[in-house]
C-alpha cells in the first residue's frame, strides 16, 4: 500500500551542505584522501590545499540598497 503521509516512520538525517558541519566533514574527507596539492594551469602550477581554506565570509562593506533605489544604508 502506498504511503499517504500517515506513517510515523522517522526520516533519514540529511547530509550537511553548508555551515560548520559541512566544513568539518569536508576536512575529514580531504585528510582521508591524502591530497596535499591542487594543480592548475594545465598542471604547471601547484597550490597547497591549506592555502585554499577560508575562515569566514567577510562582511560586506558596500552600500545596501532596498526598495526602489530611494534609500541606502
Amino acid at each position: 500500500m502506498a504511503n499517504r503521509g500517515t506513517s510515523r516512520s522517522k526520516t533519514k538525517k540529511q547530509d550537511a551542505w553548508t555551515g560548520d558541519e559541512f566544513k568539518k566533514d569536508e576536512e575529514k574527507r580531504l585528510k582521508k584522501s591524502g591530497v596535499e596539492f591542487i594543480t592548475s594551469g594545465r598542471g604547471t602550477a601547484k597550490f597547497p590545499v591549506d592555502n585554499t581554506k577560508t575562515s569566514k565570509k567577510p562582511k560586506y562593506r558596500g552600500k545596501i540598497h532596498s526598495g526602489r533605489g530611494t534609500s541606502s544604508n
